[in-house]
């Protein structure tokens, strides 16, 4: 995923290394960076964390749009993030509010029939 420092600049936050065996599942807490949040946008990326956000190699596959209850401080708004890689190779991205309990996911995590023939 992409993050953004107090100064919005935009960086890399790295879940699961590269060349990790699978399956693998990581969960991360993030705090935003402003205060006065009505909605967060959780932009999910697959890519090189060494290399800039826009490299052609990464790819950003969507945003998680998630709501607060009412405007809140930065401190207020901590949410989870969590990447799972199956077996298969398949990801699944869960954000979480932790204020209360939203979640958004991408990623159904099923495997199609032909994507099993081929492992076997």
């Amino acid at each position: 995923m992409t993050s953004k420092d107090r100064e919005g600049r935009r960086k890399f936050s790295a879940l699961i290394g590269h060349n990790q065996h699978l399956p693998q599942q990581r969960v991360k807490s993030y705090e935003p960076t402003k205060d006065n949040l009505k909605r967060l946008t959780v932009e999910v990326w697959e890519g090189d964390p060494d290399r800039e956000a826009d490299h052609p190699d990464n790819a950003k596959l969507t945003d998680l749009i998630l709501t607060y209850p009412r405007q809140c401080r930065a401190e207020d708004g901590v949410f989870d993030l969590e990447y799972a890689y199956s077996k298969e190779g398949l990801l699944t991205v869960r954000a979480t509010l932790q204020m209360t309990g939203e979640a958004k996911v991408f990623g159904d995590g099923k495997v199609l029939p032909e994507v099993n023939k081929e492992l076997d």
